[in-house]
C-alpha cells in the first residue's frame, strides 16, 4: 500500500490536494514536473531514424497538400442575407433576456434566460426572485447544451419505427375522463398540470423521483399531523446544525441558503455563524461547516439522539459514540443552548422518518419553530412516498390491472429500485407510451415513445421551494418542428389525451393563471407575471404548526443503527439522477469533493481501503443483498471510516454518445427498502480501472519551498479564526489601524530592500507598491472572498456556457488537457488517518491578468498582450501555438486547443471526440444545431491555439461602448459589468469591478486586511487578489491560520500510520 506520509524531515504541506502531493510520491512529482500535459520533450528531441525522418516529411508534404499546399486554415465561403425589412423592435444582434423556471425534483429554478438573435445562448438567475437573487445552479446553467443537444428526440416512434401524432391518436385514443388510463409521472408542481389531471380525474395517478425527499415529508406527517415543506431561514440564525443534509449543495433551495449563509460570513461585520455538520459521505456543506465530525450514515440518528439527550429530550443513542462524535455533540449541544430562537437543526433526506421528526422536536425545545425553522405546505399536498407509488403501481401492473401507462418523464426501467424489477413489469402493459427528452431505457422499453419539448421551447408552470408561483416561458420554437411529429410539453400531451378543446401549451397556461390573477386586469397582470417570472407575493404562507406528536417517540427509540460497512447513495452533483449523463459540460465539471470527471467511482477514506486491503483504481464487488455491483476506488480523506459513498445516474446504456457507458450504475443495488444507504459486503477483483481526477493537473511547484520562504511571500492559500482575525484587529488598532500591516498568521519572510537618498527602506521590485488606478480610465480587477467560496463549480459552468469552452472527454482528461478557463481547486488540512482531523478547503483559480504578466514576455508573436485597462488579452489570429506562454505562467491557468474539440461530439473513451480529419475544416463538420448553441459574442477557438480567461471582455465591451458613444466622459455605476462566474455567484464570492473607481466593491476589497496576492513574491503585479478564509470553530487553538506550504502556520498533519507499500 503506498504510503501516505510526508517525506522524510518534512512535516508535509498544511494545505494538501491530494494524498499524493502530501506523500510527494513519485507518481505526483512526475506530473508537476511536465513542462505540458501528456508532452514529453525527450522523445521530441531524440534523433529520428532516417526512415522515420522520410515518413515524417511526406506525411507532412501530403497534409500540406490537402491543404492546398498552403498549409493555412481557411474559413469555408458563406453567405450572410440581410433583412429586406427588418422585424419591429428586433435589433440583430442584440442580446435579449426572458424569465422563465426550469422544473426539477418538483421545484421550480426562477431562471434569465437570453436570447441572441431568437435563440437562447445563456442562462441566469432570476435577479427578482427571492430563491435565485441573480445566481443559477450548475444544472440550470447547462440546460442551454441540452436545448441543443442534435441527440435530443425528433420523432415518434411507435414500436421502434417512426410515427406521427395523428397515427398515436388513431392507435391510443382518447381518454376523456380518464377511465382506462395509467399515468406514472415525475414530480411536478405545475397548477396546470393539476387542473388537466382533474379532467383525467379516472386515471390512477402515481408520482416517482428517484431522488426526492419524502423522508422529510413522512416525518413532518408523524410529528405534525399533515404533508408540509421545511423552510430554513439561516439569515436569522447564528447556529446550524446539519445532519447528513447538504443544504448549500444538493438542497432544492441550496441557492437561496447559500446567499443567506454567506451574508453571515463577513467577519468585518457583525456575528459570525456557526456550521456544525455530521455525515458520512464528504459534501459541499461539510467542506464549510466550523465544526464537523464524520460518522457512518446509517449512525447521524444516533448522533442525533445524543444530541436530544443532551438538550434534554427523553432520547438516547442505541450504540456508544466515538470520542470524536461525542465532544462535537457536546459542542453543538452547548451552542443550541445558548442561542436558543437564533439556531436551527435541518436533517438530510437520506435520513429516516423518525430523525425528521426528531429534528422537529428539538427545534421546538429550542423555540426555533416560528423563528427560523418554518413549515409550508406540501404542494403534492397527501400524496403517498416516491416509493411506496412506484410499488404500487408495479403491484398493479403485475396484477394485471394496467392496460394503458402513460410514463410522463423520468425514466423508470433505468433508476426505479431495482427490487421491483420495473422492466420485466412493464411488458406486462399492452400499451406503454413514454414522453421523453431522449429516446431512453424506458422509451425503448415502451410501445410508444413521444418526443417532449424543452423546457426552452414550451409553455408551462411550476412553483418554487417557497410555493411561489412562476411561469415557464419559451424562448424560441421547437428545433425539430415536423408537423408530424413536432416535440410536445406534458400539458399539450395531457389536454390531447384528455380531449381538451384548448390544446395550446400556452392558451392552457393562460387559462391556468386566469383562475389565480385578477380577472379585471387580467392581461396587465399576465404581461407583468411574464416580465418577472413570477406572480408577486405568491408563495405559500408558514403555517402554524403544533408541538410535534409525542406518538412518534417509540418509533424513534426503536431504531437500532447497522454495523460493518455501509454504502450511501448520493445525488449527483452534475448529472443529477442521471438525467443529464448526455450533457458533456457536466460530465466534465469536476465532482466539487473528489475532483473526478466522468465517473462515480466508490468514495472512501484511507483507513477504509486499508481494512479492505484496496487502494486508488482497484476494482472492487459490493453486494447488497444477493445483488452485486462492480465500481472503482476513490481515496477520499474526511469520509467517514466504513463508509462508501456513490453517486447515483451513471452507467447509462441509452443516454446518448456522451452519456452512453460512463461509470457505474448503482441503481441496480438500491431497493425500495434502502432508498438512502444499505449494508453491504465488499470483495476485491484484480482488475484495475483509471478514475480521472482533476485536482493535480494544474498543481504548483513548491519544490524547494523552504529555501524560498527565506526570501519571499511565497503563499496559495491563507486561513484563520475568528478568534484569531478579531487577535489581529485588536493589534492593527492599537498601532493606529491597519495601515501596510498586511494580514498573515505567520512571520513575512524577508524582502530585499535598499535605502534611498532620504534613507527609507524601499523594496526591491520593478514596481512601486502602491498605483495610483485614478489615473487610468479603467483598471478592471477581480477579488475573491475564500470565506464565502463553497466550491460549488456553478462559476466553472457559467465560464464554459459564455466562452464556448470546449468538452474533451474522459481520455484526455486523464492526459490533463481539460480547457475549462475557471477551475476550483480542493485543499485537504489535517491528518488522512484521522478523518475527524480532515476540513477541505476551495479556491477559485483563473487568469490574474497580471500587469507584469510572464506569458506576454515569452509570446514571440504578441499573441497574448495587455489593453489599456489592464487585462492580458489573446489575440487568437496571432497564436502559432508555441505554448511558451502557458509554460511561463505561474498560476497554470492558460489552455491549449490540442484539437478541434469543437468538431465531434465528445466521449469518455480514447479518441471518442478529438477531431483528427484532414484538411482541418472542422467547421463545416460541425452539427448546425450545436453551432446555435454557441456565443456569437465570443470566438470559437480552433486546433493549436491558447485560450483563457478573459475576464468577460465581451461583457465590458457590452457595456462600455455604448456609454462611449452616449458621452465620452462616462463614468460606470460600480456593478454594471459583471462576469459570467460573478454573475452567478450565489454566495457573493467573486467581486468585479474597477480599481479607478476608488469607491467600487473590488477597491475597497483590495485594501481589506485579508486580501493577499498569489505568488506575491514573484511581482507579476496580479489584478485577482484574494481575502483569506475566516472559520468559525468553537475554540481557536493555538494554531494560526495556513498557507498552502509547510511553515505557512504551525499546524502540520500527524504521520499516518499506514505507510506500507501496496502491490
Amino acid at each position: 500500500m503506498p504510503s501516505v506520509k510526508p517525506k522524510q524531515n518534512s512535516t508535509g504541506p498544511a494545505y494538501w490536494r491530494s494524498l499524493d502531493e502530501l506523500a510527494d510520491t513519485p507518481r505526483f512529482r512526475a506530473f508537476l514536473e511536465k513542462e505540458f500535459a501528456d508532452y514529453d520533450p525527450e522523445q521530441i528531441l531524440a534523433v529520428p531514424s532516417r526512415r522515420g525522418f522520410m515518413k515524417l516529411m511526406a506525411a507532412s508534404m501530403a497534409l500540406a497538400g490537402a491543404a492546398s499546399l498552403t498549409g493555412c486554415r481557411r474559413w469555408p465561403e458563406q453567405h450572410v442575407a440581410p433583412y429586406n425589412n427588418r422585424p419591429e423592435g428586433f435589433t440583430p444582434g442584440a442580446a435579449v433576456q426572458f424569465a422563465t423556471v426550469m422544473e426539477l425534483g418538483g421545484v421550480a429554478q426562477p431562471l434569465l434566460a437570453t436570447s441572441i438573435d431568437g435563440r437562447p445562448v445563456k442562462i441566469e438567475g432570476n435577479p427578482t426572485h427571492p430563491l435565485s437573487g441573480g445566481a443559477a445552479g450548475r444544472l440550470a446553467q447547462a440546460s442551454v447544451l441540452e436545448m441543443f443537444d442534435p441527440e435530443r428526440s425528433r420523432e415518434i416512434l411507435s414500436q421502434g419505427k417512426k410515427s406521427t401524432w395523428d397515427a398515436f391518436a388513431t392507435g391510443v385514443g382518447s381518454f376523456k375522463g380518464g377511465a382506462g388510463l395509467t399515468v406514472l409521472s415525475e414530480a411536478t408542481s405545475s397548477p396546470s398540470v393539476a387542473a388537466l389531471r382533474k379532467q383525467l380525474g379516472e386515471a390512477d395517478w402515481y408520482e416517482y423521483e428517484p431522488i426526492n425527499r419524502d423522508n422529510a415529508l413522512e416525518g413532518a406527517r408523524h410529528a405534525f399531523g399533515k404533508s408540509l415543506r421545511e423552510q430554513l431561514h439561516l439569515d436569522k440564525a447564528q447556529v446550524i446544525a446539519c445532519f447528513d443534509a447538504d443544504i448549500l449543495g444538493s438542497h432544492p433551495a441550496a441557492i437561496r441558503h447559500a446567499r443567506d449563509w454567506a451574508a453571515g460570513r463577513d467577519v468585518e461585520h457583525g456575528d459570525f455563524k456557526r456550521v456544525y455538520m455530521t455525515e458520512g459521505v464528504f459534501s459541499i456543506t461539510g467542506a464549510n461547516a466550523d465544526e464537523r465530525v464524520p460518522v457512518p450514515t446509517g449512525m447521524v440518528l444516533e448522533v442525533l439522539k445524543a444530541v436530544a439527550a443532551a438538550l434534554g429530550i427523553n432520547q438516547s443513542p442505541s450504540v456508544e459514540l466515538s470520542a470524536p462524535a461525542r465532544q462535537w455533540v457536546d459542542k453543538l449541544a452547548a451552542d443550541l443552548k445558548a442561542h436558543k430562537g437564533a439556531s436551527l437543526v435541518t436533517v438530510g433526506p437520506n435520513q429516516p422518518a423518525v430523525a425528521h421528526v426528531l429534528g422537529a422536536m428539538i427545534n421546538d425545545a429550542l423555540g426555533n419553530l416560528g423563528k427560523t425553522v418554518t413549515y409550508i405546505e406540501e404542494p403534492g399536498g397527501d400524496r403517498p412516498t416516491s416509493t411506496a407509488a412506484i410499488s404500487a403501481l408495479v403491484r398493479k401492473i403485475n396484477a394485471g390491472e394496467v392496460k394503458t401507462l402513460l410514463i410522463l418523464g423520468g425514466n423508470p426501467v433505468f433508476n426505479a429500485p431495482m427490487d421491483l424489477k420495473f422492466g420485466d413489469a412493464l411488458k406486462k402493459v399492452d400499451t406503454s407510451i413514454h414522453l421523453s427528452h431522449y429516446v431512453d431505457e424506458t422509451s425503448k422499453a415502451c410501445t410508444w415513445h413521444l418526443p417532449r419539448a424543452h423546457y426552452l421551447e414550451a409553455w408551462g408552470d411550476a412553483r418554487a421551494w417557497d410555493g411561489s408561483l412562476s411561469v415557464v416561458q419559451p424562448l424560441i420554437q421547437p428545433l425539430y418542428d415536423d408537423a408530424n411529429s413536432i416535440p410536445k410539453s406534458v400539458i399539450e400531451v395531457l389536454a390531447m389525451l384528455a380531449g381538451d378543446k384548448v390544446a395550446d401549451g400556452r392558451e392552457i397556461v393562460r387559462r391556468t393563471f386566469g383562475e389565480i390573477l385578477p380577472k379585471s386586469s387580467f392581461e396587465r397582470a399576465w404581461q407583468t407575471v411574464l416580465r418577472d417570472g413570477t406572480v408577486v407575493g405568491s408563495a405559500t404562507p408558514a403555517e402554524k404548526v403544533a408541538k410535534p406528536s409525542e406518538k412518534s417517540m417509540a418509533m424513534i427509540a426503536a431504531t437500532v443503527a447497522g454495523q460493518g460497512y455501509e454504502l450511501t447513495f448520493t445525488e449527483d452533483y452534475t448529472v443529477y439522477d442521471g438525467r443529464f449523463a448526455n450533457n458533456g459540460w457536466l460530465q466534465e465539471t469536476p465532482d466539487p469533493m473528489t475532483k473526478v470527471v466522468w465517473d462515480n467511482p466508490a468514495n472512501m477514506s484511507p483507513n477504509t481501503a486499508k481494512d479492505l486491503k484496496v487502494w486508488q483504481d482497484d476494482l472492487i464487488e459490493i453486494a447488497v443483498g444477493q445483488h452485486t455491483m462492480t465500481a472503482a476506488v476513490n481515496l477520499l480523506p474526511g469520509m467517514a471510516d466504513g463508509a462508501i459513498g456513490i453517486s447515483l445516474g451513471y452507467g447509462r446504456t441509452s443516454a446518448g454518445y456522451v452519456g452512453d457507458k460512463v461509470g457505474f450504475d448503482v441503481y441496480q443495488a438500491r431497493s425500495s427498502t434502502q432508498m438512502g444507504f444499505a449494508p453491504v459486503s465488499v470483495k476485491k477483483t484484480n482488475r484495475r480501472y483509471r478514475v480521472v481526477a482533476t485536482q493535480e493537473h494544474f498543481a504548483i511547484d513548491s519544490t524547494a519551498a523552504q529555501e524560498r520562504e527565506e526570501r519571499s511571500s511565497y503563499e496559495l492559500y491563507r486561513s484563520a479564526t475568528v478568534g484569531q482575525y478579531k487577535e489581529y484587529e485588536h493589534h492593527a488598532a492599537e498601532h493606529g489601524g491597519h495601515g501596510d500591516h498586511e494580514f498573515s498568521l505567520r512571520k513575512l519572510p524577508h524582502v530585499p530592500s535598499m535605502k534611498d537618498k532620504q534613507g527609507h527602506t524601499v523594496p526591491l521590485q520593478i514596481f512601486d507598491e502602491a498605483v495610483d488606478y485614478s489615473k487610468e480610465k479603467h483598471a478592471w480587477a477581480m477579488a475573491i472572498d475564500l470565506s464565502k467560496c463553497i466550491g460549488c463549480n456553478a462559476c466553472v459552468v457559467a465560464c464554459q456556457s459564455e466562452n464556448n469552452v470546449p468538452v474533451v472527454g474522459k481520455y484526455e482528461c486523464g492526459r490533463g488537457r481539460e480547457m475549462a478557463w475557471i477551475r476550483v481547486d480542493r485543499y485537504f488540512h489535517g491528518d488522512p488517518d484521522h478523518s475527524e482531523s480532515i476540513k477541505a478547503v476551495h479556491q477559485v483559480v483563473t487568469c490574474h491578468h497580471c500587469e507584469n504578466a510572464p506569458c506576454e514576455q515569452v509570446c514571440p508573436v504578441a499573441a497574448t498582450t495587455h489593453d489599456s485597462e489592464g487585462l492580458n488579452v489573446m489575440i487568437y489570429n496571432r497564436c502559432i501555438g508555441t505554448r511558451y506562454c502557458s509554460n511561463n505562467c505561474p498560476y497554470k491557468v492558460r489552455r491549449f486547443n490540442w484539437f478541434d474539440w469543437h468538431a465531434k461530439p465528445v466521449h469518455s473513451s480514447i479518441f471518442g471526440g478529438t477531431w483528427l480529419g484532414i484538411p482541418d475544416q472542422q467547421q463545416l463538420s460541425i452539427d448546425k444545431i450545436r453551432q446555435m448553441q454557441f456565443n456569437p459574442e465570443v470566438t470559437v477557438r480552433m486546433r493549436g491555439v491558447m485560450e483563457k480567461c478573459s475576464f468577460c471582455v465581451q461583457r465590458i465591451k457590452a457595456a462600455t461602448i455604448p456609454a462611449k458613444n452616449a458621452d465620452p466622459n462616462y463614468q460606470l455605476e460600480d456593478g454594471t459589468i459583471n462576469p459570467a462566474c460573478a454573475q452567478t455567484c450565489a454566495t457573493d464570492a467573486i467581486i468585479f469591478g474597477d480599481l479607478a473607481d476608488s469607491n467600487s466593491r473590488v477597491s475597497k476589497a483590495f485594501k481589506n486586511p485579508r486580501a493577499f496576492e498569489m505568488l506575491k513574491h514573484l511581482n507579476v503585479r496580479a489584478r485577482t487578489r484574494y481575502l483569506a478564509r475566516i472559520n468559525n470553530p468553537v475554540e481557536a487553538t493555538a494554531d494560526h491560520g495556513s498557507g498552502h506550504d509547510a511553515g505557512h502556520g504551525s499546524e502540520s498533519p500527524k504521520e499516518p500510520s499506514h505507510a506500507k507499500d501496496h502491490g
